[in-house]
């Protein structure tokens, strides 16, 4: 509770009242206490959602989530080991857990409604909690994806990573999803986590996918025949794809040319690091 004097404004931009601005984007303005009345209408008009009668049925929102519902959507979480570190990337909620012994070092936060919920929870009460299926960011919606990155983080022998879907992690907790990834090697450990999971959900298990690896000391590599690990080196390649931020249509599709001339770099780059070591 709060105490002394104290005025709660409310800052929103409705869709149907907001001005827009010269991005034509939705400008906020402040509103009084007043609209805590107004929310608990909206939210008994909740049934309208998606009828003829839906008020705000014609909003940019709302025709954004008519067009997920045909479109083919998808998570990724993707790891570099480069060097003695590690580097990874995520959008949606397929995670990666980093286990050094039998403590969780790391692990990817999803883009979902409910954990992001979760994590405002240890600062401001909050009501109902969302499916953990609902996602606010993913690859091939209409929107930019969001994309978070993390490292690089120095790597110990032992150390060990799991990518995986939200199929296992769904099933599972994460303390029996480390401690199983800790206690025995990941030839048994990974068949077993996935079985765990699936016996677990049931019949109404989702896709249950996972990738993991252990990493050895340096001077085990050498011992490792057919592998390597090198680097390509800075000056070698280069390359990046980069989302606008802007409102030009024009430029939300990467186009074939884009693509193929990316993926020629990447043949030429592995190409003459290659020839270097012959």
């Amino acid at each position: 509770m709060f105490e002394g004097d104290f005025k709660l404004v409310h800052h929103l931009a409705p869709p149907l009242f907001a001005k827009r601005n010269d991005k034509g984007e939705l400008v906020k303005r402040p509103f009084g206490g007043w609209m805590r009345s107004a929310f608990g209408v909206l939210a008994k008009l909740k049934g309208l959602r998606g009828t003829a009668f839906d008020v705000f049925g014609r909003t940019e929102e709302r025709r954004t989530e008519r067009a997920l519902i045909d479109t083919p959507r998808t998570t990724i979480i993707a790891c570099v080991l480069q060097g003695n570190a590690a580097y990874w990337a995520h959008c949606g909620d397929s995670r990666l857990y980093m286990v050094r012994g039998e403590k969780l070092i790391a692990r990817t936060r999803d883009h979902s409604y409910t954990e992001l919920q979760e994590t405002l929870s240890h600062v401001v009460p909050m009501g109902e909690k969302f499916n953990r299926n609902v996602l606010f960011t993913c690859l091939g919606s209409p929107g930019k994806p969001v994309v978070d990155t993390a490292g690089p983080l120095r790597m110990m022998p032992g150390d060990r990573v799991l990518l995986c879907s939200d199929g296992l992690w769904g099933a599972l907790s994460d303390a029996a999803i480390c401690e199983q990834m800790a206690r025995q090697p990941l030839s048994d450990a990974m068949p077993e986590l996935v079985e765990m999971a699936l016996r677990s959900a049931g019949p109404k298990s989702d896709n249950v996918t996972v990738l993991a690896v252990e990493w050895e000391a340096a001077e085990d590599l050498d011992s490792v025949a057919g592998i390597s690990t090198n680097q390509l080196g800075d000056d070698v390649f280069a390359s990046t794809i980069q989302a606008s931020l802007g409102t030009d249509a024009s430029s939300d599709e990467l186009d074939d040319a884009e693509i193929e001339r990316s993926i020629r770099e990447i043949n030429e780059a592995i190409q003459r690091s290659s020839n270097k070591r012959r």
